[in-house]
């Protein structure tokens, strides 16, 4: 793990800022923002893991989750000191991939973030460099070369989708089986995170999103990569 980096977002910043040192230690670069800040989707698609930390007992958390999940589509975490289920099911709901209950031991939440990364380290290393056609993955890089040599960045989801997919080119992939293998851990994701998640990438790979000549849907099975009979 090699100065992943860390956004922590906070409605108390000088607060949320004591986290900061300790996950230094383990080599996580790790900055806080205040939750009224909107960051540009860019520069949130470079980060490992977003968490959203909050203080205040009556914050609408479960709103700032949703807003944090339309714009970010790797690990998302949250703390708070509510013990509510009813909260705890919303909150997963809105796109969290794991809530922590405060108060916690600095070692566990280490151990915690550590595990998520490994995962996530376990995705994107798995395979080396992929290739189909004008396609060119670097899974441990997280960057896609195609034609005319150009370069684009992907999101951590992105690119375990996309290696998912160039890894079985040619077959169809059930949403069930590619939730599980690119969501890290527990698979919290869902079937309308995969389809965002789909939407994204092709916006990024697709000479015309809307009709996709690489990323096909197969209706009533799931998804497949193919990039046979393209000029």
């Amino acid at each position: 793990m090699v100065n992943s980096q860390f956004l922590i977002i906070s409605d108390q910043c000088e607060l949320a800022k004591t986290w900061v040192p300790c996950l230094s230690q383990v080599r996580i670069q790790a900055r806080v923002v205040p939750h009224t800040l909107l960051i540009d989707p860019q520069i949130m698609s470079q980060l490992d893991i977003v968490l959203i930390d909050i203080y205040t007992p009556e914050f609408d958390i479960a709103t700032l989750c949703r807003s944090v999940r339309n714009r970010y589509h790797s690990i998302l975490l949250a703390l708070t000191y509510e013990h509510d289920e009813r909260l705890h099911l919303q909150l997963y709901k809105n796109g969290v991939d794991e809530l922590i209950v405060k108060p916690l031991g600095m070692p566990l939440f280490l151990a915690k973030v550590e595990v998520w990364l490994r995962r996530m380290e376990h995705i994107t290393h798995s395979s080396g460099k992929l290739q189909a056609a004008h396609f060119h993955l670097e899974p441990n890089r997280k960057r896609l070369v195609i034609e005319n040599g150009k370069t684009m960045r992907l999101s951590t989801l992105e690119c375990n989708l996309l290696t998912l997919l160039m890894s079985n080119q040619g077959h169809i992939l059930e949403p069930d089986l590619i939730i599980d293998r690119v969501w890290p851990i527990y698979g919290n994701g869902d079937k309308d995170l995969l389809k965002n998640l789909i939407y994204r990438l092709r916006r990024k790979i697709e000479p015309d999103p809307s009709a996709p000549q690489y990323i096909h849907t197969v209706n009533g099975h799931g998804y497949t990569f193919r990039v046979d009979n393209v000029d």
